[in-house]
């Protein structure tokens, strides 16, 4: 007995010394170092202080598992331990400093029927344990983000006073949100479980929206007196009870929120009509209908549980563009599901149009059938190409999908077609892909088996393939043509993405490649890659007009991002043969490839070329205030990163013929662009070794000094040093009745940028005038030799080389400078004919304009000769888009028209 009651007495100290040390701050670490390894994730602290009865502080807490990441900078508790002896939860203060909380992954959502049902009854049968009591509890610089969908919430302060006792319920809550938009949120729960009020509300940008409503033990009733919501309104209205068991009756109608005010990528137009009513008196019964619309389209959809499930829906989106990165296209489904969620009997379409040529035309799929039996049929249509499959399969007890591929068929320009030439096996777990043999064979082009495995990280698969007709690969890649050839390949590869193990042959013999666009043949074409696992080598040549074009390398599989380097070959090899273009090129270019960047380096010359575009000289263009500018979107980031050094040798036999300009070039360039830069830069020297130039049918000879010259500049931009000159034979006046005859010389001298030229004229008389040299080079004799019509002539070619501020042919047009600084429409120099009755021209003068819309409908002019003094003053009224009125005054009388313009 004595033992018994010692040992009694050493079990109370103990327990008194373990509770003891408990409430000390060593016994709050050991306590919360012995829970954390029970935690389903990993959590750390690094500063604790206080007791566990409290207060307590802690410090730099992160928490984080496989589906959160929880971080607080700071954390203070002040709470009465001892009220949980009275079933009370009680807490005086609690205060969190930077609580930052990140979602890794999304706890899937479940559509079990069943647990719709537990919901129901733990809401039904839920009573309170523990009475709970807050006091004050406050949330100070916190942040919510999900990475998945790019949501970030920022708050400045959250607030929370909570009472839940048998007898009174009192519960404040508000929150002041910073991001996305400044909001504020306030929900408040007061009364009694027998009769309590509940409402919620929050406003901000465009945001005045209210839920408000009365619960008891039996029921409770919301609705909406504020609707405003992201500048559109939102009306809510819930009817629930629960006193016998569990109904519910609710009704949602939005029109036009707009969710980009959170979040730009968001959608900026949703409308939605939502009805939801059932109970579970026996089972659940259900009944939902939902009508969705967006600016894009539209989702009707309808779900009804009377003991199974009958699910219907039509989506209707009339555009793609912001679900197919702009590409336009539109896209029907509908379809219907109809038992037991576990397996049901489901009947799927899906029709769709892209209206880009590039891409799919129109697909339509159906998707008909259950989990144990289902087959899927499916019709594709790319430019005039058909494709048609349809698949059986089922799911087993092991929850493994098996599959056959019953028909498969690819119609190429209604011409040729490949056929599946038997069934081919499919096998799909989330672990496991199998394709068993599938075999194309066309009777005209050849055949292909495929068969592969994917299993975990691994892959395994072989690949036969024979073809020896190509002119079906035009309608797939409309730049060239294969007339002939014949391709023989077996390759096996196993490994893993990452690292694969390639082996096996490919070989293309007595092919020929015809590009129309180049007009040129590739003959003799022959190809062949060989792997051993480790590398791949591959090469070809083929022969333009029996000169080689080689191109050979190998790809690496050991190292990562699969490095790979070609060689590209040419010998004086036509490559171009248009009626504009024709060139031969000599080549030695190297690319190294790797990840996503692209070297390229090495030499180009080209010994002969003709240069002779077609001559749009003589089209007419818009005025500027008629074309309007809709922008143009942001070019999007390039998927290669090119990196280029090649220098380029122009040889003796390239010669540039257009429309008003015949020469000779030669000399050098390097040409770079690196992986920042969209634009080609260039440093050397064009040489322009000889040529002419025709000026309103005046044929100028190139000197044979003139060239172009790049200093690291755009290619398109080279620095110019260009002269083009003539000889007169003209008499020159001595003195009295002495005039002699010499060589006279005048010419045109071109510098600086093209897109900033600068053009004088020049002679070898030093002291003959500008416009004396213009007339020399245009009509032979001096400008005082000129005649009206001469003169208008002058004039013309004067706007043409349009002299500036800075010259000729400088940044501005002084005319244009005036213009723009007078506000004037119209300025300049024009030509006005003088008919007789019978329309007979009888002379040509010139006169100077200026013109300006007062309105949009009153236009005024005045025109004034250039050798008589007549000045002509118009007024225009704008009538309608085809009918002007016109009145004109001069010195020589006053005339009114009515105009009638007509456009094409």
């Amino acid at each position: 007995m004595k033992i018994l009651l010692r040992s009694l007495f050493i079990f109370v100290i103990l327990i008194g010394a373990l509770v003891t040390f408990l409430l000390t701050p060593a016994g709050l670490q050991f306590t919360i170092d012995s829970v954390s390894p029970f935690l389903p994730g990993k959590l750390t602290i690094k500063k604790i202080s206080g007791v566990i009865v409290g207060p307590l502080t802690l410090e730099q807490i992160h928490y984080q598992d496989t589906k959160q990441i929880i971080d607080i900078k700071k954390l203070h508790l002040s709470w009465e331990p001892l009220s949980l002896f009275k079933k009370e939860i009680r807490i005086n203060t609690l205060k969190i400093n930077a609580l930052h909380y990140t979602t890794l992954s999304n706890k899937p959502k479940t559509n079990n029927i069943n647990a719709i049902e537990q919901l129901i009854n733990s809401i039904k049968n839920h009573s309170l344990s523990f009475q709970l009591i807050i006091n004050h509890a406050s949330i100070v610089d916190s942040a919510f983000s999900d990475p998945t969908t790019q949501t970030l919430i920022q708050l400045k302060k959250l607030s929370l006073h909570a009472l839940f006792t048998k007898n009174k319920w009192d519960t404040q809550f508000s929150a002041l949100i910073e991001k996305p938009k400044p909001f504020q949120v306030h929900f408040q729960l007061a009364g009694k479980p027998t009769n309590y009020a509940v409402d919620f509300a929050i406003t901000g940008d465009r945001t005045n929206w209210q839920l408000t409503g009365t619960g008891n033990q039996e029921n409770l009733i919301l609705h909406t007196p504020n609707k405003l919501l992201l500048n559109g309104t939102l009306n809510a209205e819930f009817n629930i009870h629960w006193k016998t068991h569990f109904q519910w009756k609710a009704e949602l109608i939005a029109q036009k929120i707009n969710f980009s005010l959170l979040n730009p990528e968001w959608i900026k137009f949703l409308s939605f009509h939502i009805n939801s009513a059932g109970d579970n008196k026996n089972s659940i019964h259900t009944e939902n209908n939902a009508h969705i619309e967006t600016k894009d389209g539209s989702l009707q959809l309808t779900a009804i549980h009377k003991n199974t499930w009958h699910i219907k829906w039509h989506i209707a989106l009339h555009s793609l563009k912001n679900w197919l990165g702009g590409t336009p296209g539109n896209l029907d489904s509908h379809g219907k599901i109809q038992g037991d969620l576990s397996n049901p009997h489901f009947d799927i379409n899906v029709q769709s149009r892209l209206h880009d040529a590039e891409k799919i035309h129109t697909i339509s799929l159906n998707l008909l059938g259950n989990f144990n039996h289902h087959t899927l049929l499916a019709n594709m249509q790319i430019h005039r190409n058909l494709i048609h499959l349809k698949i059986d399969g089922h799911v087993d007890k092991e929850n493994q999908w098996l599959g056959k591929l019953q028909q498969f068929s690819i119609g190429l320009n209604r011409s040729i077609t490949w056929q599946l030439e038997k069934t081919a096996e499919l096998f799909y777990t989330k672990n496991k892909v199998k394709i068993n043999n599938i075999c194309l064979k066309s009777g005209k082009a050849g055949n292909v088996c495929i068969q592969g495995e994917w299993l975990g990280k691994k892959i395994t698969g072989t690949a036969k393939i024979n073809i020896a007709h190509f002119n079906w690969l035009h309608d797939w890649v409309r730049d060239l043509t294969i007339p002939t050839g014949q391709l023989i390949a077996h390759l096996k590869m196993n490994g893993t993405l990452d690292q694969p193990n390639i082996t096996g042959t490919m070989n293309l013999n007595h092919g020929s490649i015809h590009f129309p666009h180049l007009n040129i043949i590739l003959n003799k074409l022959s190809a062949s890659i060989i792997s051993d696992g480790k590398k791949l080598n591959f090469k070809a040549q083929a022969f333009s007009q029996q000169k080689p074009i080689t191109l050979q390398g190998d790809m690496d599989f050991t190292q990562s991002g699969f490095p790979t380097q070609a060689t590209l070959t040419t010998n004086k090899a036509l490559i171009v043969n248009t009626d504009e273009y024709k060139a031969t090129i000599t080549s030695d270019l190297m690319a190294k490839i790797k990840n996503r960047k692209i070297n390229i380096t090495g030499n180009i010359t080209i010994p002969t070329a003709t240069i002779s575009p077609n001559d749009f000289q003589m089209t007419t263009t818009l005025p500027i205030r008629d074309v309007v500018y809709v922008g143009e979107s942001a070019p999007s980031a390039p998927f290669w990163s090119i990196n280029t050094n090649i220098g380029v040798t122009i040889g003796n036999a390239v010669n540039v013929k257009q429309a008003n300009i015949a020469a000779q070039l030669g000399g050098a360039l390097h040409l770079s662009q690196s992986p920042t830069q969209s634009n080609i830069f260039a440093t050397g020297e064009i040489l322009i070794r000889k040529g002419t130039f025709d000026l309103y049918g005046q044929t100028l000879t190139i000197s044979p000094d003139s060239y172009l010259t790049y200093t690291n500049n755009l290619l398109d931009n080279p620095e110019l040093n260009i002269k083009a000159s003539r000889e007169i034979n003209a008499e020159e006046n001595m003195g009295i009745s002495n005039f002699t005859r010499s060589k006279l010389k005048v010419g045109v001298e071109l510098r600086g940028s093209a897109k900033d030229p600068r053009i004088t004229f020049f002679s070898n008389r030093a002291r003959l005038a500008q416009a004396d040299i213009l007339s020399y080079l245009l009509l032979g004799y001096a400008n005082t030799s000129n005649t009206p019509g001469n003169t208008d002539f002058l004039l013309r070619a004067l706007a043409a080389v349009k002299i500036s501020s800075a010259g000729l042919l400088g940044k501005q047009n002084i005319v244009s400078q005036i213009q723009s600084g007078l506000g004037l429409n119209e300025m300049g120099v024009e030509s006005d004919t003088t008919t007789d009755a019978l329309g007979n021209p009888l002379t040509q003068q010139s006169s100077f304009v200026v013109g300006k819309n007062l309105t949009r409908k009153i236009y005024v002019r005045t025109s004034t000769r250039l050798l008589d003094p007549v000045t002509v003053y118009a007024l225009r009224y704008l009538l309608d888009n085809h009918w002007t009125a016109q009145i004109n005054s001069s010195s020589l009388g006053v005339g009114a028209d009515v105009l009638y313009t007509t456009r094409k």
